[in-house]
């Protein structure tokens, strides 16, 4: 959904483009995704603001879908390196 709205473009989402992404999120979720992943540790996911990822995160409240958080996420809270 990033690339889609800013390319490879390293900088933080407009409100423009947070809204496109969100409209994507939204088509997705309809036409039978089950959730979103967000990869933060690459390009271009490195870049979203904490704002970006909130509106993301109120359209997948409004349904039944998943946040799959970083995998490093999962190491750290595991005790891996």
């Amino acid at each position: 959904m990033r690339i889609d709205a800013l390319g490879l473009e390293m900088r933080h989402a407009t409100d423009d483009e947070v809204k496109k992404m969100s409209r994507r999120l939204e088509e997705s979720m309809e036409a039978g995704a089950i959730g979103m992943s967000t990869g933060l540790q690459y390009v271009p996911g490195s870049q979203s603001a904490t704002s970006e990822l909130v509106e993301l995160g109120k359209v997948l409240a409004s349904t039944t879908g998943f946040h799959e958080p970083p995998a490093q996420l999962y190491e750290h809270a595991s005790g891996g390196d």
